[in-house]
């Protein structure tokens, strides 16, 4: 009889598409007598006996796949932090993944792998934005880190503009204010589409893609607004300025807009065959509603579901799900409602 002895290493190379060896250890019915152990004969690699089983290891059943999963990196961290300085500063840029190289631009616009090679500090003598993120072997990347350094070194200070309302989501569009006070005597530039807002050398006029501030008609939040690659996401930066002194930066806020959840009426329940079932929402505009009712779920992009505002019930107990879409708006959470008759 055959006894056949794998080690399981060799298991876990034959699973990785590896050279097998012949590890079998054929056991004769006797172990002593003068033809113990000395038969020519060797077992045929990957024959099989009656019960033995040589089939692959599944790769997940070895742990070693596993190994090979690599993580995007941290993005990097600016050192010092950023803020506000009466001096020229010495910028740092770490990042804690072994191998990473860190690439960053100064122009206000976002790094990619073929940007800048941070190699050593950075000196920044004037109000500088420095975007950096990490790469891996393999074009892993880190998310963006954004690091404002405003400088007043060789003119007079101002307070940077604030903002209301303050960053979040909201389910309708609306209009941003930028605080005049403490600012006596200043304008504001601003950006809603990334880019770092700028103003002449006089500190008198916003240049492109800045846009002037206009205090009677604030700044118009909605879905119109592009620029930012995250769906219904509006980033607004701004700067104050007037002539003798440097711009002053707030830190860039974000806006992101959602349809809000739609309203099912009537309510889950029992109710009579031919009741229209409704969808409403409180985010005003041109809404539009995609539902269904075979158990899958809908969605606004890519479109799946039905394309109403209601539907008539026949008799048949049914649940259905419906999300809210707008153009430029995320789409709403998933609201439901099951009806029995």
């Amino acid at each position: 009889m055959k006894l056949r002895l794998m080690l399981w290493g060799t298991m876990a190379l034959a699973a990785c598409g590896g050279t097998t060896p012949d590890t079998s250890i054929d056991a004769g019915s006797s172990s002593s007598g003068p033809d113990a152990g000395t038969s020519d004969e060797r077992p045929e690699v990957g024959a099989s006996d009656a019960g033995a089983t040589d089939a692959p290891i599944p790769l997940d059943a070895t742990g070693l796949d596993d190994a090979f999963i690599q993580e995007p990196p941290p993005a990097p961290t600016c050192s010092p932090t950023p803020g506000t300085f009466t001096s020229a500063q010495s910028v740092t840029l770490l990042d804690s993944t072994p191998g990473a190289t860190i690439h960053l631009t100064v122009d206000g616009t976002n790094p990619t792998p073929s940007s800048t090679v941070y190699t050593a500090p950075l000196p920044v003598a004037k109000t500088a934005q420095i975007r950096a993120m990490a790469v891996l072997p393999g074009s892993l990347q880190s998310n963006v880190e954004a690091c404002l350094y405003t400088i007043n070194a060789e003119c007079g200070t101002q307070a940077p503009p604030s903002v209301t309302p303050p960053g979040g989501t909201y389910s309708n569009d609306f209009t941003a204010w930028l605080q005049q006070q403490p600012n006596a005597g200043s304008a504001f530039c601003y950006t809603l589409d990334g880019s770092v807002p700028n103003a002449n050398s006089a500190g008198v006029a916003c240049l492109a893609p800045s846009r002037a501030y206009d205090a009677a008609t604030g700044i118009p939040i909605d879905g119109t607004v592009t620029g930012n690659p995250q769906p219904g996401a509006v980033t607004l930066e701004a700067i104050a300025i007037k002539p003798g002194g440097c711009p002053t930066a707030m830190p860039p806020v974000t806006y992101t807009l959602k349809v809000a959840p739609p309203l099912i009426s009537p309510n889950s329940g029992k109710i009579t065959a031919g009741t229209t079932v409704s969808f409403t929402s409180t985010t005003k505009g041109s809404l539009t509603f995609r539902y269904t009712t075979d158990g899958t779920t809908p969605s606004c992009s890519p479109a799946n579901g039905t394309l109403g505002a209601s539907f008539v019930t026949t008799g048949t107990p049914v649940h259905v799900q419906v999300v809210g879409c707008k153009a430029g708006y995320l789409d709403s959470n998933l609201a439901s409602a099951s009806y029995t008759f």
